[in-house]
């Protein structure tokens, strides 16, 4: 309620607490640049740049309706050059010389600051709200589409094993679930990481958002037990169990003994008496020890991480260990190759001059043959011969050369 009613005019220094609505030139409301419960102590531009001249001089009231015509260059970009027109509905209302500007200005700013906050934190729970909204029905979808797929798959499992016996067609009922759990682990897991982190928060809003998805995943929770699915949840501080548990990490700590759980990365699940899926934990191990019971295999599927037993010890390969010794057996059949190769090439070249020889002998002979017929059938002259030797000569050079090409 305002008083002071005798006030004629607002006067610079006065302090009002106003609903601000603002409206384009069409008469459209424009929500995201209104504002309620706003303090103004005029003359200090609480609001935007030059908004508080408009209400200065104005007749006393409870509705201030004013027209601004924004120029261009103006600080406030969605007010430039644009046509405003202002609907001011004045709550309360205290004259300049009651107050006490100092200590009351640091007052209003501290209420803006922390209404700023108010309402961007609103706007991110708002957000964060209909992600989890969104994503709790995704999860409804995807539970109902792995239930008919289970369903499916267990009605031709049934069909395909009429013959097998009583014992077999019960396990397989039994375990009928375990593909739904295998997809399933993942998303839940994520959903159970955000309610954990949530309730870290000092946040009182988000603190029943939580409380709201607990109920949800205690309702989860039956549903799960009700099929005989149960969470394998280990205990910071307990032994490492190779059974139900495979580690993610290890962590020097000289306080602890070796093999103590540190933190759980992510539960487990059994169906019935089977293990579905293994909890991740990471475990402490002593500075500087080389050797370890449990081995961390390369990959991104932590799922398939392996643990040795105690009668299986053997010392952690690394990348590189494994890297240098493809390398080396790699290296070593390139030379095993190279080397028959080369043998190989050697072996052919040494029997074609072998074959080449033999051929150029076996001319010579055909050569020196022919000459001895021909000295046996007439007697010819000495010159003839000694053509007919050096024909014979040029022919068994030229096969040799021919050979050698």
């Amino acid at each position: 309620m305002i008083t002071n009613l005798k006030k004629i005019r607002y006067h610079k220094g006065d302090l009002l607490r106003v609903n601000i609505n603002v409206y384009y030139a069409n008469s459209t409301f424009v929500k995201t640049l209104s504002r309620n419960n706003v303090v103004l102590l005029l003359g200090e531009q609480n609001y935007i740049p030059e908004f508080d001249e408009l209400i200065i001089g104005q007749p006393f009231g409870e509705i201030i309706d004013i027209i601004k015509v924004f120029k261009k260059g103006y600080r406030v970009k969605e007010f430039e050059g644009k046509t405003i027109r202002f609907i001011i509905e004045v709550l309360d209302y205290e004259e300049a010389k009651n107050i006490k500007q100092s200590n009351r200005l640091k007052e209003i700013e501290k209420y803006q600051e922390g209404a700023k906050l108010k309402e961007a934190k609103l706007l991110q729970l708002q957000g964060t709200l209909e992600k989890k909204n969104q994503y709790l029905k995704d999860l409804e979808e995807t539970v109902e589409k792995l239930k008919k797929d289970a369903a499916v798959e267990k009605e031709e499992t049934v069909t395909k094993t009429l013959i097998v016996s009583t014992e077999e067609k019960e396990k397989a009922k039994m375990y009928a679930l375990q593909k739904f759990i295998e997809h399933f682990a993942v998303p839940y897991s994520t959903l159970i990481s955000a309610i954990e982190a949530g309730g870290r928060s000092e946040n009182s809003s988000v603190k029943n958002y939580v409380i709201g998805f607990k109920m949800i995943t205690s309702q989860i929770d039956e549903v799960l037990k009700s099929n005989g699915v149960t969470k394998v949840i280990p205990n910071v501080g307990d032994k490492f169990d190779p059974n139900t548990q495979k580690v993610l990490e290890l962590i020097d700590d000289e306080k602890l003994e070796p093999e103590t759980i540190v933190s759980v990365n992510s539960i487990g699940f059994k169906l019935h008496d089977r293990l579905i899926k293994t909890a991740l934990v990471s475990v402490s191990k002593k500075p500087g020890e080389m050797k370890s019971n449990i081995s961390i295999e390369d990959g991104d599927d932590t799922n398939n991480l392996t643990t040795q037993t105690p009668e299986n010890k053997k010392e952690v390969i690394t990348k590189k260990e494994k890297k240098d010794s493809k390398e080396k057996e790699t290296s070593k059949v390139k030379k095993e190759v190279i080397k028959k190769t080369s043998d190989t090439k050697k072996e052919t070249k040494t029997k074609k001059i072998k074959n080449d020889s033999t051929k150029v002998e076996k001319d010579k002979k055909a050569a020196n043959k022919e000459i001895s017929k021909q000295k046996e059938a007439k007697p010819i002259k000495k010159n003839s011969v000694a053509a007919r030797a050096e024909a014979a000569k040029k022919a068994a050079a030229k096969a040799k050369e021919k050979n050698k090409k």
